[in-house]
């Protein structure tokens, strides 16, 4: 079994953990998006997908290879739910 090597960073651990730090901070700001209306969940989830996409190719920069990329990758939602409340939708968003 091979073993794996851990990735190695292309730029200062400082910048890096600045960087990281900061898409932390937004992450956090749309997890406390106000959400009482359809409307506004699509927004959010949109806002998520960019900022999960942006991550990954953030990561994909910092480091030497994909490793911790893969590992972050974005998460899947259950968006077709027909029976389930709006509040419910934003637990499983905010989730």
């Amino acid at each position: 079994m091979k073993e794996k090597t851990l990735p190695k960073l292309l730029v200062s651990r400082e910048e890096t953990e600045k960087k990281i730090q900061e898409r932390i901070d937004k992450g956090q700001q749309l997890h406390d998006l106000p959400i009482r209306s359809q409307i506004e969940l699509n927004k959010a989830k949109a806002e998520f997908k960019k900022w999960s996409k942006y991550n990954q190719k953030m990561l994909l920069k910092l480091f030497d290879n994909s490793s911790i990329a893969d590992e972050c990758g974005p998460s899947l939602f259950v968006g077709a739910w027909t029976n389930a409340t709006l509040n419910d939708k934003v637990v499983v968003f905010q989730c």
